[in-house]
């Protein structure tokens, strides 16, 4: 009697220990996930404001501005809309290294704007895409930063 009450907590912590090594393993491997909300980022955002930008910005106009940002990270393939979104699939699928460089984000920003005919000054733009990566680096999205080497023509 004594072996089968034995035998069975073996087995119990066996499949327990296993269980437990597999779940773990499996933790290990795979990459975390930061959830963006926007209603978050806007308030970090808007309570960082310098006043003089703050005064030009409405909330509207700041998530815009922080969903166009968004947008171009997700055609990087370094977000994504959540489920099975392609684009941002498709742009991760090419298994390089991904880098995002204020100036482009800051330049797709404005650019996409001016083609909505809101026009926004630059240093606005600079300030929200620079607080939307505090913002997303406060999230842990960001991973980390690179040198980037510079080639022949100095750029």
């Amino acid at each position: 009697m004594v072996f089968f009450i034995v035998l069975t907590l073996l087995i119990i912590g066996g499949c327990a220990a296993a269980s437990w090594w597999w779940a773990t393993s499996r933790l290990s491997a795979t990459e975390s996930s930061a959830i963006y909300d926007l209603e978050e980022a806007s308030d970090f955002c808007a309570t960082r404001l310098p006043n003089e930008v703050n005064a030009r910005l409405n909330r509207d106009r700041l998530q815009r501005m922080l969903l166009l940002h968004l947008e171009l990270l997700r055609s990087a393939g370094m977000a994504t809309y959540g489920g099975v979104d392609e684009i941002a699939m498709e742009a991760a699928a090419s298994g390089e290294t991904v880098v995002a460089h204020e100036d482009e984000a800051v330049d797709y920003v404005f650019r996409r704007l001016e083609e909505t005919g809101d026009p926004v000054p630059v240093v606005d733009v600079v300030v929200v895409v620079d607080l939307s990566n505090q913002y997303l680096a406060s999230i842990g999205a960001l991973g980390p930063s690179i040198e980037l080497e510079l080639e022949d023509d100095g750029t």
